[in-house]
């Protein structure tokens, strides 16, 4: 399985190789917390497609905190070294590609204010 991130609220667009018949896997809307708090988006939607073809949404939370390490001034923890934290978001993710062109579009917000649109044009080899 490979990751494909999303945003911090611009529009994007990505292309990238992908290899073929590799699972992706994606937030389409995701926090974190390092304040002990589990955080939820109650009025988050989201949307993705895989060539136009809608893809479920999972909603996936981590009550229990797991270690978070980066570098400094990281766009996560904002610091260097571990933090525990709590995620909580909508994610997607696709099957295995066959080789040739895909397109994988994300888009969502938190209900508040905060949006996004990503869109990946994919070449599967």
């Amino acid at each position: 399985m490979r990751f494909l991130a999303g945003s911090y609220g611009a529009r994007v667009v990505r292309r990238c190789p992908a290899p073929a018949g590799v699972p992706l896997f994606f937030p389409v809307v995701n926090t974190w917390s390092t304040d002990g708090a589990l955080p939820v988006l109650p009025r988050a939607e989201g949307a993705a497609a895989l060539d136009d073809v809608p893809l479920g949404l999972t909603e996936i939370a981590t009550p229990t905190p797991f270690e978070v390490s980066g570098p400094r001034f990281n766009p996560v923890t904002g610091r260097r070294g571990a933090l525990p934290v709590r995620v909580w978001g909508l994610w997607s993710r696709t099957a295995g590609l066959e080789p040739g062109a895909h397109v994988v579009t994300i888009s969502g917000g938190d209900g508040d204010g905060f949006v996004l649109d990503v869109r990946y044009e994919l070449d599967v080899a």
